[in-house]
C-alpha cells in the first residue's frame, strides 16, 4: 500500500513541479466568485400576476422543443386586481379579452407537455399550423366578435397557464360575462416563474427572469458549471495535463529503475493510473465544492446534489483517460494519447448529439431514414454515452430542496429523460464504464507484458 501511494503522490508532485495545480485552482477561484455575484431581488406576488398575466401578448415553449409560438395583439386578458387572503393565497379577478388566442395558447401549453412526456404530436389543421410556426396567422383576423370561452376551456386554460408560471392554481370560478376568478398559492418566491432580477457581478447587473425562476437559474448554473467548466473544459484541460504522466513514466532510465524494483507491474500501473483520477478529484472539489458554498450562502437552499456531480466528472474523465493511457502505453507518445483522446470524446459526444436530434424529429414526425436511425442505435449502444452524463449532473442537482412543482418545471425545460431509446440512464453509465474497464485492464495486461 506505500508503494502504492508514493506512486500515486508521485503524478501529483508533478503536476505541483510544474505549477499546473495552482493555475487550474486560480482559475477555479474565478468560477467560484462568479458564483457568488449571483443574487436576486424578489418581486412581490401581486406585480408579478400583474406583469406575467396582464400582459400576456406571447407564448413561446418554454423547452425549445420548437412546439410553437402564439402572439396576440394585444393583452390576451385583463387582470382587474389581485388581493392576498388571510391564509396566505391570492384571489385574482381577471377579465378575458382575446378568447380565441387563449384557446391558441392553451393548445400550445398542452402540446407541449404531452412532447415532453414523450408523446408524439402532429401538426395537421389549419390552426396547428399556426401554433406550430414563429409568427401571427397571415390570414386576416374575422370580422365578428370572439366566441367566449366555454367553462371547460376556461378551467384549461388557466390550469395550463398557472402550471405554466407555478403559480399554484387552487381554484378557479366563473363569474359571468368574461370574468373569473382564480385562487393562487404561489410557492417560495424562488420557486415563481419571473419571480425577480437576478443580479451577477453583486448588483452591477440586473436581468429580469421572464421564463425562468430562480431557483431554476441557480439550478441551470450548477449543471452548467458541472458539465461544461469542470467537465468539458476541466476535463479537456486534465487530459492534456496528464497525458503525460505514462509517457514520462515509460522513458528510458526512468521505466528500467522502476521495473527493477520489487515493484509489481499492475500496482505500478493502476497507481499510475489513480494518480490522474486524484488530480481531477482534488480539482474538482474546489470547483464544485467552492461553487456550491458560494451559490448555497447566496441562494438560501444548500444543494447536496450538486456537491455529487463531483463524482460524475471524476467517471468521465475515468473513461476518457483510460483512452488516453491505453494510447500512452502503445505509443510512449504524449501527444498521441492527447490527441486520440480527444477524438474519442468527440466522436461519443456526436453521437449522443445526433442520436437526440433524432429523438426531438421523431416527436415533431418528422421522417428519419431508418438507416440513420439504425446506425446511430448501434454505435449508441457500443461507445461510452459521455454525453448523459450531462443528463446525470442535471439529475443531480434536481435534488435541490425545492417543491416537486419547481423540480419537475426544472427538468422539463432541461429536456431531461431517464431513457433514451430503451436504455435506461442509469444502465447507459453502467455500459461506459465497462467499456473504460475493458480498455484498462487491456492496457494493464499489455503494461505487464511488455519487455521494457
Amino acid at each position: 500500500m506505500k508503494v502504492f501511494l508514493a506512486i500515486l503522490l508521485d503524478s501529483l508532485y508533478e503536476t505541483l513541479d510544474k505549477k499546473i495545480l495552482y493555475v487550474v485552482v486560480g482559475l477555479s477561484l474565478l468560477f467560484i466568485v462568479l458564483g457568488a455575484s449571483i443574487g436576486f431581488e424578489p418581486t412581490p406576488f401581486p406585480d408579478i400576476v400583474k406583469k406575467r398575466w396582464g400582459n400576456l401578448t406571447h407564448m413561446w415553449s418554454q423547452s425549445g422543443m420548437g412546439v410553437g409560438f402564439v402572439s396576440s395583439p394585444e393583452p390576451v386578458m385583463e387582470i382587474v386586481s389581485v388581493r392576498e387572503r388571510k391564509d396566505g393565497s391570492y384571489e385574482v379577478e381577471a377579465r378575458m379579452k382575446h378568447p380565441d388566442y387563449a384557446r391558441r395558447m392553451t393548445k400550445l401549453l398542452e402540446r407541449e407537455r404531452r412532447m415532453l412526456a414523450g408523446e408524439k404530436v402532429d401538426f395537421d389543421d389549419e390552426d396547428d399550423q399556426h401554433i406550430g410556426g414563429y409568427g401571427p396567422p397571415e390570414k386576416p383576423e374575422p370580422a365578428e366578435p370572439e366566441k367566449p370561452l366555454a367553462a371547460e376551456e376556461a378551467r384549461a386554460f388557466f390550469r395550463e397557464l398557472a402550471e405554466h408560471d407555478l403559480f399554484g392554481l387552487q381554484s378557479y370560478m366563473d363569474r359571468g360575462d368574461s370574468t373569473y376568478e382564480i385562487v393562487l398559492r404561489p410557492p417560495h418566491p424562488h420557486e415563481i416563474v419571473g419571480g425577480g432580477d437576478v443580479t451577477l457581478f453583486f448588483g452591477a447587473v440586473d436581468i429580469s427572469l421572464e421564463r425562468q425562476s430562480y431557483a431554476s437559474t441557480i439550478l441551470e448554473f450548477q449543471s452548467n458549471m458541472a458539465s461544461w467548466a469542470a467537465g468539458w473544459a476541466g476535463i479537456l484541460i486534465a487530459i492534456v495535463i496528464t497525458a503525460g504522466f505514462f509517457p514520462n513514466m515509460l522513458q528510458e532510465g526512468s521505466i528500467d529503475l522502476l521495473v527493477s524494483k520489487p515493484i509489481h507491474r499492475l500496482v505500478l500501473f493502476f497507481a499510475k493510473y489513480a494518480g490522474g483520477l486524484l488530480f481531477v478529484l482534488l480539482n474538482a472539489i474546489v470547483l464544485i465544492g467552492g461553487l456550491w458554498l458560494a451559490t448555497s450562502v447566496r441562494s438560501g437552499f444548500y444543494n447536496f446534489g450538486f456537491l455529487a456531480t463531483i463524482g460524475s466528472v471524476l467517471l468521465v474523465f475515468a473513461i476518457i483517460y483510460s483512452v488516453s493511457v491505453f494510447w500512452a502505453v502503445m505509443t510512449r507518445s504524449t501527444v498521441m494519447a492527447i490527441l486520440m483522446s480527444v477524438v474519442f470524446w468527440v466522436v461519443c459526444w456526436v453521437i449522443g448529439l445526433v442520436l437526440n436530434m433524432i429523438l426531438m424529429f421523431e416527436r415533431m414526425g418528422a421522417g428519419v431514414p431508418s438507416w440513420l436511425v439504425g446506425t446511430v442505435k448501434v454505435l449508441y449502444y457500443v461507445f461510452p454515452s459521455t454525453s448523459n452524463f450531462d443528463k446525470l449532473n442535471i439529475w443531480l442537482v434536481s435534488l435541490a430542496p425545492i417543491s416537486d412543482a419547481a423540480r419537475e418545471h426544472f427538468l422539463k425545460t432541461s429536456q431531461f429523460e431517464m431513457s433514451t431509446y430503451g436504455v435506461s440512464l442509469p444502465w447507459s453509465l453502467v455500459t461506459s464504464l465497462a467499456f473504460a474497464a475493458a480498455v484498462l485492464g487491456f492496457t494493464a495486461w499489455r503494461f505487464h507484458k511488455r519487455d521494457f
